[in-house]
């Protein structure tokens, strides 16, 4: 989800609506569609090789490219306690 964010610039709320149909690693392009785009117009977003090359493990056939906040959160949580991080909630994270 961060990788989406960072490399590619999509919103929060539009990574939480994509399914890895959405994404084409071939074609290096995620499609954002009117339901979870903000302007509600679907559009595409180029990805570069280093997103593609994180995206790549993980890749299905369908089903949602990231897990639902609730368990986003939690990870973040767990992953910033064993790196001995405060928590945090970044001004970019806006979730839906």
């Amino acid at each position: 989800m961060i990788a989406l964010v960072m490399f590619a610039g999509l919103r929060p709320a539009e990574v939480q609506g994509l399914d890895w149909v959405d994404v084409s690693l071939a074609a290096r392009r995620v499609r954002v569609s009117p339901e979870t785009a903000k302007r509600r117009r679907a559009r595409y977003v180029d990805m570069s090789d280093n997103l593609v090359e994180w995206l790549a493990p993980y890749a299905q056939e369908s089903g949602p490219v990231a897990p639902a906040l609730i368990t986003y959160r939690r990870e973040r949580a767990r992953i910033m306690e064993a790196c001995g991080l405060k928590p945090c909630n970044p001004p970019w994270w806006v979730p839906a």
